[in-house]
């Protein structure tokens, strides 16, 4: 390599190291040719990246960034929590039965069990508890339930354990995009998660048919099937033995959704059915926002091929034509329920829904309607100059912040946010644990800001006040921030912590970069790996970072191996819809692969198709160069 591409080499070398996963990353490689790394995040404007310049050079150290998070930390946790969450209950129990000391995990979880109540939209805090209890594969905790069920055949707590470990392994294996982009054997894997995780629960409800839970379980689980006669008769069965129990609804309601195999008029059956003569103070009214939701959902479906401007006016012509004149009426009435039953619980059982609307960016007209009767029904403001602060409605000042969050103005994000932990003082809790859960939430949408403005330091500062007073990790920000500060061996470790309670494709996904970064390759390539082979957004840049890195060891069979192993790589039709230069990418350091190879002709193929899709300068070079050497003499 001549000096001219050293010195390119370490000028890219060193801008990667200041905002690497922000901008797309260049990298001088391998004498043969240039093997480039991928943007797996965002673009980020010129004014980002002097925020960024300027943060590098007020961090001396990696002490002056640990004092100042700890100092920073501290201010956040003035009024330290002192009551033990449930959710620690939950990683408590978790961690009795992965040590094989059942007797304890029995203890905790029947004790949970016989404190839960029937609440207006939940059954407390027992569902809190169940969610805790498990979050993806993990081989040390599913032998360890099939040890206790070996112990103990009826314990319908390790049952259900068991079951939703297998639905949430299942669902991981899947992943949540359409079942056509789904590989093959990963559809057929979570088929049988899904048949595993049924016969658990089915056994779980045979064994105590009292546990709301169980059956809301069963119903999770069935739902994989979609609308199907199985879904209603369990339903039925569930219904007949808690009628008010307001999840069994929402998850039949769901499954009445045309993209489940329903229709729109099976969901206004539904409602009308169940929901149109019941008290107008019952819990059930909230599934007409529900209704509204799922059919602003559906628009999805119906616009999909649509792009722009054209996909808002599809989405406007559709709702028009779906939402009636009398849901409109009954949404708003619902929104009542505020002012009728308990507003906390109300709070938490709206906030899901509003949340789900938003992600909806061709609809953002219907959910900030629906944002904005909501605050006219429960006495509330969403606007950004605020004549109330203190005296609104903590949810909805986190959903506005939401909504400034989504469309990118984070300033305005971060001031809903503050104006929400004030709220919070001033908003009804019925104890100390559901206050600081909540605080915990906010603190979270601020690390999630902090990470797109991006202020890393903020982002461990905020996660770590969120933990202290929520009790869990459910972000892996911490992990990805350590990393961005290029604290790799903080961020090894922090990723590790992470993944010993949750089972979090991200934190392996940053643990992988950091090992790569420590020089720890074999370890790399592991964590890589394991993402490239599942369903995450992730596997394109990870299995495209393992060809990297088998580069700069010069196996270039190995990275055959990778590109042979993984074809999505290469899937024109699918990803030139998305992300055009993950294939300049893969086409060009195949391209790399084969020119070491001495397969020219392929080499030029896939070059010759990488400049399709993009332009890299590398892979125009090696064009050139291969065309020359492919040409005979005259």
């Amino acid at each position: 390599m001549n000096n001219k591409k050293t010195a390119s080499t370490n000028r890219l070398a060193s801008l990667k190291t200041l905002i690497v996963g922000l901008i797309t990353i260049v990298s001088l490689l391998a004498s043969a040719g240039v093997i480039f790394k991928i943007d797996w995040l965002h673009l980020i404007s010129d004014a980002d990246t002097a925020v960024i310049k300027q943060e590098a050079t007020k961090v001396d150290s990696k002490d002056v960034v640990i004092t100042a998070i700890e100092q920073e930390t501290a201010k956040l946790l003035t009024k330290p929590r002192t009551v033990v969450l449930t959710s620690e209950k939950a990683l408590a129990t978790k961690a009795a039965i992965k040590r094989g000391d059942y007797a304890e995990a029995k203890k905790i979880s029947t004790e949970i069990l016989a404190s839960s109540k029937l609440q207006h939209w939940r059954f407390y805090p027992f569902t809190v508890f169940m969610d805790n209890i498990s979050s993806g594969r993990d081989d040390v905790l599913l032998e360890n339930l099939n040890k206790w069920l070996t112990q103990d055949k009826d314990s319908a707590l390790a049952y259900q354990m068991r079951a939703k470990y297998y639905d949430d392994v299942g669902w991981e294996m899947r992943g949540n995009a359409y079942a056509s982009k789904v590989q093959n054997n990963h559809l057929n894997s979570f088929q049988d998660y899904v048949k595993l995780a049924t016969e658990d629960a089915l056994k779980a409800v045979q064994l105590n048919a009292d546990n709301p839970y169980g059956y809301y379980l069963l119903l999770k689980i069935i739902s994989a099937h979609g609308d199907s006669n199985i879904m209603e008769s369990t339903f039925q069965a569930a219904i007949k033995k808690f009628p008010t129990y307001y999840p069994l609804y929402r998850s039949r309601l769901n499954t009445l959704s045309p993209k489940w195999g329903g229709s729109i008029e099976a969901m206004y059956a539904f409602t009308d059915r169940y929901i149109d003569k019941v008290a107008d103070n019952s819990p059930l009214k909230l599934l007409y926002v529900q209704l509204y939701a799922n059919l602003l959902n559906t628009t999805q479906g119906l616009c999909y091929s649509i792009e722009g401007e054209d996909k808002k006016k599809c989405v406007t012509r559709v709702m028009d034509k779906i939402v009636t004149p009398t849901l409109a009426n009954q949404v708003y009435i619902a929104l009542d329920l505020y002012n009728k039953t308990d507003p906390h619980q109300f709070n938490l059982a709206l906030k899901p829904i509003l949340i789900d609307m938003l992600k909806i960016p061709s609809g953002k007209q219907y959910s900030g309607n629906i944002l904005q009767l909501a605050a006219d029904r429960m006495g509330s403001q969403n606007q950004l100059v605020d004549n109330n602060v203190g005296h609104n409605n903590y949810m909805l000042d986190e959903i506005t912040g939401n909504t400034w969050y989504e469309s990118g103005y984070f300033d305005n994000a971060e001031k809903k946010y503050g104006e929400a932990l004030l709220d919070i003082e001033h908003a009804p809790f019925p104890n100390e644990e559901e206050k600081a859960v909540a605080v915990a939430g906010i603190y979270e949408d601020f690390s999630q800001l902090y990470n797109k403005m991006p202020q890393f330091v903020n982002v461990i500062v905020y996660q770590n006040a969120a933990i202290a007073m929520g009790g869990k990790d459910p972000l892996s920000l911490k992990c990805h921030a350590y990393y961005k500060l290029k604290l790799y061996t903080e961020a090894v470790q922090e990723c590790s912590n992470h993944l010993d309670s949750y089972a979090d494709i991200e934190s392996r996904f940053w643990r992988g970069l950091s090992y790569e970064e420590l020089g720890q390759m074999d370890a790399a390539l592991q964590d890589l790996s394991v993402i490239a082979d599942s369903e995450d957004g992730r596997r394109i840049s990870s299995a495209i970072e393992m060809t990297v890195i088998y580069s700069h060891r010069n196996e270039l069979e190995n990275m055959m191996i990778v590109f042979n192993k993984y074809p999505y790589l290469f899937d024109e039709e699918d990803q030139s819809k998305y992300n055009q230069d993950n294939l300049a990418v893969s086409f060009n350091n195949r391209c790399f692969a084969y020119m070491g190879l001495g397969q020219l002709q392929k080499a030029l193929d896939d070059c010759t198709t990488s400049l399709k899709y993009g332009s890299l300068p590398d892979a125009y070079q090696k064009q050139q160069e291969l065309i020359k050497k492919l040409t005979p003499a005259k």
